[in-house]
């Protein structure tokens, strides 16, 4: 009986904490698809479900996190136990072919079955790198989610992704086209004769930017700026803007001017009025120097390529480059470099205190070379993608090598350089993308014959009892007589012939008749054309084999000499019949 009693009472207690552990625990659980898929051509503009990767990242009171990965064949479904009364910060991303989603939510863990809202934002959060080439004169390819696109483009194509992850391309033929793609490469263009492509038909120049946060997409056609409707209408915005890059960001207008003597950067605030849209600047403009860097204590104008702005900051890329390429050459130093700045805005404008990353502001020419270092940017073209941390820059410069006293192009700079916005560090990587331009080193012209320093000149023999020329080596400023004691002419039996010719080292050859045979005779540069030994190292005329004897009776018309074979040299001769 008391076994019995103690046996029950072993199983009440068990029980008793199997009950107390299963209430200090709760389940949360995540489930987006709910049943129904959202396509990517939807109102939504999200991916579709199905096909898309899902990242869940939950972090706990203890900064202990668990991360997991659903594939795309997979159901985006998550569950899993946590105490009671714990904190957790759940992160979700939902990754399409070229953009991810994310959604934010925290919450208390209580008992029983916590099921999660998560709303993924209409907007992406990030935007997968761009990759793009030049592949020949006037012609591109871009890549987005593994998909070409192949443009051609009088004018450097422009581009912007906008909130769902589209992509929008530029280009100019014999006027200015206007191409959309979805996230996934697929060509979502507007309609014939739509509003916005007769509106940038002839514009002189094209601008396009995306504002990250509404998810518009404004164009500007020279100095005007205009919100592109998804159905391909306008709207047009007064006044007109400032004619270099631009940026959209939460209705704010950021542009870039270029007046005589520095680059303003100006702030406006977007705001409807009636059908239209009206700009209206926010704080002081300011003023850019265009001297941003500053070679052996000479200061150089850089040109601006490109503007990013992400919640308080601006990003402003600018680059320049002097190469060894023209004729004539222009003077050295010879250089390919750039940086990148970063300014603080609110909302009374921009803060005139930038911060500036990828360059030194000044730097010193050695050997007729500024090097800027595999830290530091060598041409940063533009911003090709980001996302919550970070943001990725195309740089597109070159390198150079001294031959000699002569510089020359040495290598393309392709690579990637990824900018964390928190921590500020700066990274780059190389890359198969040609970017905007391939820096090719200017073919070498052949090397001009070796100077002697004398000159060559010739006469017929006048003496009656001997034939052939009579050769004389003058000083090259000296030319206009001829001296009284020749170099080479003839003693009978053996002249010398008006048929010669120098090899690629400087090396003359003369040929020679010597009874009863034509002979050639050569005279070396390093020995300043001495004529010893010339008669007895003289070589017959004699075919490849080097036993038959040529035309022996019959003078050559030209000869020529290759000794690019350190092995073996070669003469050629030609006959008036023809044989070679």
């Amino acid at each position: 009986m008391k076994r019995k009693l103690f046996f029950a009472l072993l199983v009440l207690i068990l029980s008793s904490c199997s009950l107390f552990f299963r209430e200090e625990y709760g389940t949360i659980t995540i489930d987006l698809e709910g049943g129904k898929a959202r396509s990517i051509n939807s109102s939504t503009g999200l991916p579709n479900l199905e096909d898309s990767e899902l990242e869940i990242d939950i972090l706990t009171d203890g900064s202990s996190s668990i991360y997991k990965k659903i594939l795309a064949s997979e159901p985006k479904f998550f569950q899993a136990d946590f105490p009671i009364g714990s904190r957790l910060e759940i992160t979700v991303k939902l990754n399409g072919p070229s953009a991810s989603w994310s959604a934010h939510n925290s919450l208390t863990v209580k008992e029983g079955n916590n099921n999660i809202r998560l709303l993924l934002n209409k907007n992406a959060s990030s935007l997968a790198n761009v990759g793009f080439s030049t592949t020949a004169t006037n012609t591109y390819e871009f890549n987005i989610a593994g998909e070409k696109i192949d443009i051609i483009s009088r004018e450097l194509p422009v581009f912007t992704r906008d909130s769902r992850g589209r992509l929008y391309i530029a280009y100019k033929q014999s006027n200015w086209k206007l191409n959309r793609y979805e996230s996934d490469g697929t060509p979502n263009n507007f309609v014939s004769g739509s509003q916005i492509l007769s509106t940038i038909n002839t514009a002189s120049s094209v601008k396009l930017a995306s504002d990250s946060v509404t998810g518009k997409v404004y164009v500007a056609a020279d100095s005007h700026l205009y919100l592109i409707k998804d159905d391909g209408s306008v709207i047009a915005v007064s006044p007109t803007i400032p004619a270099g890059p631009i940026a959209v960001y939460n209705n704010n207008l950021f542009a870039l001017d270029s007046p005589a003597t520095s680059t303003d950067l100006k702030m406006f605030t977007i705001t409807e009025e009636g059908s239209g849209l009206t700009l209206n600047q926010a704080g002081s403009t300011v003023s850019v120097s265009t001297e941003q860097i500053t070679i052996s204590g000479t200061p150089i104008d850089v040109d601006f390529k490109d503007i990013l702005v992400k919640k308080d900051k601006i990003y402003i890329l600018f680059a320049k480059n002097k190469l060894p390429t023209g004729t004539p050459l222009p003077s050295s130093p010879y250089y390919s470099l750039g940086g990148m700045l970063e300014y603080t805005y609110n909302s009374s404008g921009v803060i005139d205190n930038p911060q500036k990353y990828g360059f030194n502001d000044t730097v010193t020419a050695g050997d007729d070379i500024v090097t800027a270092g595999e830290a530091n940017f060598y041409g940063p073209a533009c911003f090709i993608g980001y996302d919550e941390h970070t943001i990725s820059i195309a740089d597109d410069g070159c390198m150079f090598k001294k031959e000699g006293s002569n510089v020359k192009i040495d290598k393309n700079v392709n690579r990637v350089f990824s900018f964390n916005t928190s921590t500020k560090s700066l990274y780059s990587y190389a890359t198969e993308n040609k970017w905007f331009k391939e820096y090719e080193e200017p073919a070498t012209p052949p090397p001009p014959p070796p100077g002697t320093g004398k000159v060559l000149l010739w006469e017929k023999n006048s003496d009656p009892t001997t034939e052939g020329f009579k050769f004389y080596l003058v000083d090259e400023n000296n030319s206009a007589s001829l001296p009284s004691t020749a170099f080479l002419q003839g003693n009978s039996p053996d002249y010398p012939t008006d048929v010669f010719c120098y090899d690629q080292e400087g090396n003359l050859y003369v040929v020679w008749f010597d009874t009863p045979s034509y002979y050639v005779r050569r005279y070396e540069k390093a020995n300043n054309y001495s004529t010893d030994n010339t008669k007895e190292n003289q070589q017959k005329m004699v075919n490849n084999s080097g036993s038959t004897q040529l035309s022996a009776s019959e003078k050559p018309t030209a000869i020529a000499v290759d000794v690019s074979d350190s092995a073996k040299g070669y003469v050629y001769y030609s006959y008036k019949t023809g044989e070679i």
